[in-house]
């Protein structure tokens, strides 16, 4: 059974940049026109729905394995085997990110910035009426378990087809609905996926770089010891 890599809390400098970040990169990509292009990532509300909302229940993930075993003909054999080292690494990244938030219960930006003011902080100064792009889950913020679950996917991809394989998917939850994206690498989807989050407003930023690397690690843990190769 796989524990979880998360040893301590975030430092006092993390929670503070945090806070700062949150609505600094939330009015950023409010400014921009509906029409403005998304050639590096989505707007938030895209992103938070589109590579977000589906990598918890590993949709997203699976859609992209047979999207590149398709492509690249892999063998019934190879297939099968990457779908099942993918959906046990998701399975127990999920176990280990509920885990790690209900062992830290860390609050949200929501309602961090919010009540900002009864943190013991002086350097920090609560905007009661900041809202973020996409509604927060009612759930704790530490780590991101979407980061968690789209960084063991893109390891074990990585692990099985390469670090430079590129991919198109699309979503009907995208916006605007069927959008198309392109991306270089399984890690350029999970990066993207973990800062989907900050954009949208929902979650702090260590927490989704904790949530990569817990998913790192638990994909690591997968293929070191299930379904090695015989020969």
């Amino acid at each position: 059974m796989c524990t979880s890599p998360i040893r301590t809390t975030p430092s006092l400098r993390k929670i503070l940049a945090g806070k700062n970040e949150i609505p600094v990169v939330f009015l950023a990509f409010n400014s921009l026109a509906p029409e403005a292009p998304s050639n590096g990532l989505f707007r938030c509300c895209e992103a938070a729905l589109s590579l977000c909302n589906l990598a918890h229940r590993g949709i997203t993930w699976n859609r992209i394995a047979r999207t590149v075993a398709e492509k690249q003909h892999t063998p019934l054999f190879a297939t099968a085997r990457s779908f099942a080292l993918l959906d046990m690494a998701l399975a127990d990244s999920y176990i280990a990110g509920w885990d790690a938030k209900y062992h830290y219960n860390f609050w949200r930006p929501y309602t961090a910035i919010r009540a900002a003011n009864t943190d013991g902080n002086e350097h920090t100064i609560a905007d009661e009426a900041w809202e973020p792009a996409e509604l927060t889950p009612p759930v704790q913020d530490y780590p991101s378990t979407h980061s968690v679950l789209g960084n063991a996917g893109a390891t074990i991809l990585s692990a099985l087809y390469g670090h430079h394989v590129s991919f198109t998917i699309t979503t009907s939850t995208a916006v605007p609905a069927g959008a198309v994206r392109t991306f270089s690498s399984f890690r350029e989807g999970a990066n993207q996926n973990a800062d989907s989050r900050v954009m949208a407003g929902i979650h702090f930023r260590f927490s989704t770089e904790a949530g990569q690397k817990m998913g790192e690690e638990v994909a690591k843990f997968t293929l070191r010891n299930y379904l090695k190769p015989l020969h």
